[in-house]
């Protein structure tokens, strides 16, 4: 049992043992104290630390950073302030920095709550901040600026020419524009250089470093031969040079450099300038020169040693080709271009590291062809073996393709030293003289018969088109008329040459006559080759196959045929356009055979009778079967002929029969004889090839509003009628209609929505088209149908249009057959069942046209049968349908006078659309009627404002910050913006903001940042008060001052306060006026001229005493207050001492801005 003695001691009694502990202040409990107290169970160690149990006590061992017997004591181990330069220090023991600053752990740990962790400013490091970071250790600034290393930062000093933070800016000289005159700068590196133009407008040239100076060097030069004169200033004395024309020479351009050849050659001796030339990377040999000729094969120029090393250039077939042969590797370089057109053409060919060659021409880019390739040897080859240069020939060589050179040089230069003319020496030369005369032969084309004339240099040639020849082409081979007026005709020759297996047989052809035979080859009585016409078309025929083109040739028309044999490959051309291109058997012409021309003499039915027309230049090879010669005065032709022949019937020339003769024109038509085929001049009442055919409209036969249309046999008269829902037409077939009517066709025109176009019966069998619903319908019961077939088309066909439709039968041929509508060209519509024809409206059926329709009909026709719209008075035997009622009333078509009220208003414009109208309205108004005004605000046209519709048209209230018609252009806020240093503005609606640079924040990057301290990095002029702020260092101006630091002196004059012409002088818070010699007073309001009314002396005095009381008691009360003021305001901003002392007051210079606005 435990006891307590009443002040908290307790005991423990023992029945058994008859004694009692005692444990108060051992620490212990239990019946004997024999446990220890838990101390530490109630855990009153905080901030995790541990609890060691004592003796009626316990201790607790804290975490570092951790004191206090609870360890409940944070160690501020920023108390020391540790964190140097301004840096931050943050305890590690703070919690809420684990997980949201970066320099901390996700989560919290007593074990890291000792110590604590240093946020630098910008431009420190270390653990304590004190390392000064090196900004300039990274190398900022570039160009060869210099770098200074500052606090947090650093300074470049530029090199001349750059500027920038970074000197990353190359300062533009060119800003300025200091070149004067037209110059145009080139920016340098703290210079620029003026390229002067060459010449302005009114003939000035211009120098000097801007373009400043007249260059008058060229006012008395020399400069002849239409050089030109190009001024210059050099150490500030004017001079000029002379920039000489192509082919002359020298410092005035007086010497010619111009020389011909004729067949010709020139040598040139180039003397050894420099002796230790032999490697490749030297000065290259080099010739340039400017040439021109007309001739295909020459010789231009060689250099080197004979046929060892040297550089050989020619023209060839007229194009460039050039070879160089080193150390045995051989180089050729040739272009495509012709160069022999007899124009000038400038030639450079270097050889060094490489063989180059430039050729100027038209057809060049950038009128210069050049190409390069590699030369392979080190070493060029040896002074002496490119000493000589040849130009235009070889002496004592002879090139089988080439000529010695015919034409003009000019501008010759050799390895770079001009070579003039007049010092080359005959016995170095060959038909050589000075200057340079060409007749151009073939300027007035003296080639007849489209022959081309080719210049020779010297003279010309003209390369004639068969079949003409002579030297101007002016002579015709003679042609041969076979057959004339179906005479029998032929022509024998023999063969005396051996053309042998490859061959060509050419001629020229005239022919009518689609069959006939041509030529015939024969080895004694053996023919082994014919050819001959057949459907107008050539055959040839070999003693194995038979051939044939595809072309007419009896057409009347000259061509030229060509039949080239390459042992069996036949190629048969006409006029050059290809026929045939065939495998055929072998053929070969030998000695002594014979050609037949004409006719076969044995039997020329199996080829279609005898040839008739025209042969003309016919040969074998080049050598021509003349049928008569070419001799035309002092002319003969130059070609070999077989002379060996026989002509039997064969007409000289190309002669025609008397197609007239037996006078085929009828009905009084002219008859004209055209080569074997004749043209009638009909009547005007009469047509056709022989004027049989009658023209019935030519004589205007229909009544006034219709239109006539040929037919054959006759004519019909087309019109237009207009309906007006009465008076139908009926027609009934003459007795003469057989043909089978399978179609109806129809034009018409109409609003009706409902109407009968065509109806017919016949009993059983009966007709019905018309419109139902403004759609067409046809109905058809015919044949041996029992249920009608029906069509309907889907297009809306009452709009007042022109509509074309045909039905017809599907299978015409067939007794039964499904029908077709087509509507307007492209619309089908098909019946699902099958009719038979309309032939059942031949004849004795009355068919009715327009019952019910209001509207217009074109041509109505039933199976091709036109119903016309007047009655036939004469009764023909063709077939045709008769008018048995009254004609239309109206023919044309005319719909109702629908704008004649004048129906649209607000002056739109009526427009007649056939029984219907429609108003075209004025701007701003709509409706049927143009009764309306359009809402033009309805579509929402105003983007941001609000829309105001108007008469015509809308105006768009726009929202703040927007402009444009449609208010859809945002305003550039930033035209106008006030950010300073270098900041950037970017705009925003109605307002903008500025992007300021590092070093700078504020609403207008106006403060520096980090912030500027008074005394530091800042200071105010002109006795300004500087105040540390939020925001750095704040100037309170003197009155009269004004600025960030008070740097500028207010002027009081801005306000033009002096009147009447007086000047105003400005001073430090203040102003003085300086009047004119009428006017007075501070500000020069009195007028001095002016004088005062007369007025009592008592009138005067007795206000001036009034008054001077009444300011003596206002002054006491001023002061007074003033002194009440200052004694409040002392020490302080005192906006409203700075109002009265009118000093100029800048509120920006005043007002933080907060820091949420500060941007980075």
């Amino acid at each position: 049992m435990k006891t307590s003695d009443g002040v908290g001691r307790q005991s423990v009694w023992s029945p058994l043992m008859r004694y009692m502990c005692n444990c108060t202040e051992t620490g212990f409990m239990g019946t004997n104290c024999q446990m220890d107290i838990p101390e530490c169970a109630s855990n009153p160690c905080v901030n995790n630390g541990t609890c060691l149990e004592g003796v009626k006590s316990y201790t607790c061992l804290c975490w570092t950073g951790y004191t206090g017997s609870h360890c409940e004591v944070d160690i501020n181990e920023c108390a020391t302030k540790p964190c140097l330069n301004n840096g931050t220090c943050l305890e590690r023991s703070t919690q809420k920095y684990y997980g949201h600053l970066p320099q901390f752990k996700p989560t919290f740990s007593y074990a890291d709550a000792s110590g604590y962790i240093c946020l630098c400013q910008r431009g420190f490091a270390g653990e304590h901040c004190s390392v000064n970071i090196n900004e300039c250790e990274s190398g900022p600034c570039m160009n060869k600026g210099t770098c200074e290393d500052q606090n947090n930062g650093f300074k470049c000093h530029c090199a001349p020419g750059f500027t920038g933070m970074m000197c990353q800016i190359d300062i533009n000289e060119c800003e300025s524009n200091p070149c004067e005159n037209g110059g145009d700068c080139e920016d340098g590196i703290a210079d620029y250089s003026c390229r002067c133009p060459a010449m302005d407008d009114d003939g000035v040239f211009w120098g000097g470093k801007n373009c400043s100076i007249q260059l008058d060097g060229c006012l008395e030069h020399q400069c002849d031969n239409g050089a030109t004169c190009i001024p210059n200033l050099l150490d500030g004395t004017h001079s000029y040079n002379c920039k000489c024309p192509p082919g002359y020479y020298d410092a005035s351009c007086s010497k010619s450099t111009t020389f011909s050849l004729f067949s010709g050659y020139v040598t040139v001796q180039v003397p050894n300038t420099n002796r230790n030339r032999t490697a490749a990377q030297d000065e290259p040999f080099s010739i340039s020169l400017r040439f021109r000729t007309t001739i295909p094969n020459v010789l231009l120029l060689y250099r080197g040693d004979i046929l060892t090393e040297y550089m050989h250039v020619q023209l060839y077939s007229g194009q460039l080709m050039s070879i160089a042969v080193i150390n045995s590797q051989i180089i050729s370089i040739s272009f495509i271009h012709q160069v022999n057109d007899g124009e000038w053409h400038q030639l450079t060919v270097q050889m060094g590291e490489s063989f180059q060659v430039n050729l100027t021409h038209p057809s060049c880019p950038n009128y210069t062809c050049s190409n390069s390739k590699a030369i392979d040897a080190v070493t060029l080859p040896s002074l002496h073996a490119f000493q000589t240069t040849h130009i235009g020939g070889l002496p004592g060589m002879f090139f089988p393709i080439q000529d010695y050179f015919t034409g003009c040089i000019q501008d010759l230069e050799i390895d770079n030293r001009a070579i003039l003319p007049q010092t080359i020496s005959k016995n170095m030369s060959l038909r050589f003289t000075l200057g340079c005369k060409k007749i151009n032969w073939c300027r007035q084309n003296p080639c007849n018969n489209n022959g081309k004339c080719v210049d020779l240099w010297t003279n010309y040639k003209c390369d004639c088109f068969r079949p003409f020849a002579g030297p101007t082409c002016l002579h015709e081979y003679v042609s041969a008329t076979f057959s004339n007026e179906n005479s029998s005709s032929l022509a024998t020759f023999i063969i005396t040459d051996n053309p042998g297996t490859k061959f060509v047989i050419s001629f020229f052809i005239r022919t009518r006559k689609v069959a006939g035979f041509l030529m015939q080859f024969r080895h004694g009585t053996i023919p082994y080759l014919t050819i001959y016409l057949n459907n107008s078309s050539i055959y040839i025929k070999t003693n194995v196959l038979m051939i044939n083109s595809s072309m007419n040739l009896a057409d009347g028309i000259k061509r030229l045929i060509e039949i080239r044999f390459d042992e069996a490959w036949v190629t048969v051309t006409a006029s050059d356009v290809i026929l045939l291109d065939f495998l055929l058997s072998s053929v070969k012409i030998q000695p002594f055979d014979i050609v037949q021309i004409g006719q076969d003499p044995h039997d020329s039915a199996q080829w279609g009778g005898p040839f008739k027309g025209c042969l003309q230049d016919v040969r074998l090879n080049n050598i021509q079967l003349e049928f008569y010669p070419l001799e035309e005065g002092n002319y003969s032709s130059s070609l070999d002929i077989y002379s060996n022949k026989t002509l039997v019937n064969v007409i000289e020339d190309c002669v025609s029969d008397d197609s007239c003769m037996n006078a085929p024109c009828q009905n009084g038509g002219n008859c004209t004889v055209t080569w074997n085929d004749f043209e009638c001049q009909c009547p005007l009442v009469y047509s056709g090839r022989t004027c049989e055919r009658k023209v019935w409209c030519e004589t205007d036969p229909c009544p006034a509003g219709y239109r006539c249309q040929n037919l054959p046999g006759g004519y019909e008269c087309y019109a237009n009628a207009t309906f007006q829902g009465e008076n139908p037409m009926t027609y009934i077939g003459n007795k003469f209609i057989t043909r089978d009517l399978i179609s109806i066709s129809m034009d018409f025109k109409t609003r009706n929505v409902d109407a009968d176009l065509l109806q017919a019966s016949n009993g059983a069998e009966s007709i019905w088209f018309g419109i139902h619903n403004s759609y067409l319908q046809f109905r058809l019961y015919s044949g041996n149908s029992l249920e009608a077939i029906t069509l309907s088309s889907n297009v809306n066909i009452s709009d007042g249009q022109w509509h074309s439709v045909l039905i017809t039968m599907v299978e015409p041929l067939m007794m039964s057959s499904r029908w077709t509508m087509v509507l307007n060209g492209n619309s089908n519509f098909n019946s699902p069942v099958t009719a038979g024809n309309l032939n059942f409206l031949q004849h004795n059926v009355n068919i009715t046209l327009g019952n019910s329709f209001r509207g217009c009909l074109g041509v109505v026709k039933i199976g091709g049968i036109y119903l016309p719209y007047l009655k036939q008075n004469i009764f023909t035997d063709t077939e045709q349908f008769i008018l048995v009622s009254k004609p239309p009333i109206h023919i044309g078509c005319f719909g109702t006078e629908v704008c004649s009220s004048n129906p649209c208003h607000n002056n739109g414009t009526c427009v007649d659309l056939f029984d219907l109208y429609q108003c075209n309205c004025m701007a701003g108004w709509e409706g049927t009627r143009c009764e309306l005004n359009v809402d033009d605000c309805a579509s929402t046209l105003c983007i941001h404002g609000n829309c105001s519709d108007l008469l015509e048209g809308y105006k768009c209230s726009c929202n703040l910050g927007y402009t444009g018609k449609n208010c859809e252009s945002n305003i550039d806020d930033c035209v106008n913006h006030k950010c300073r240093n270098n900041g950037t503005c970017i705009d925003s609606i109605n307002s903008y903001f500025c992007n300021c640079l590092h070093q700078f924040t504020g609403r207008y990057c106006e403060w520096s940042y980090p912030p500027v301290k008074c005394g530091e990095s800042f200071s105010c002029n002109n006795g300004g008060l500087c105040t540390d702020g939020l925001w750095g260092a704040n100037c309170t101006c003197k009155p009269g001052f004004t600025g960030v630091s008070c740097e500028e002196v207010v002027n009081e004059c801005d306000s033009n306060p002096c009147q009447n012409g007086g000047t105003c002088h400005n001073l430090v818070n203040k102003f003085v006026c300086v009047c004119g010699d009428n006017f007075a007073g501070e500000q020069c309001e009195l007028d001095r001229g002016k004088k005062a009314d007369a007025v009592p002396l008592l009138a005067i005095a007795v206000p001036v005493v009034c008054g001077s009381v009444l300011l003596i008691v206002i002054a006491l009360i001023f002061v007074v207050l003033t002194a009440r003021k200052k004694r409040q305001t002392e020490g302080t901003y005192n906006p409203s001492q700075q109002e009265v002392a009118g000093a100029r007051l800048e509120m920006d210079s005043v007002l933080k801005v907060p820091p949420e606005e500060r941007l980075i």
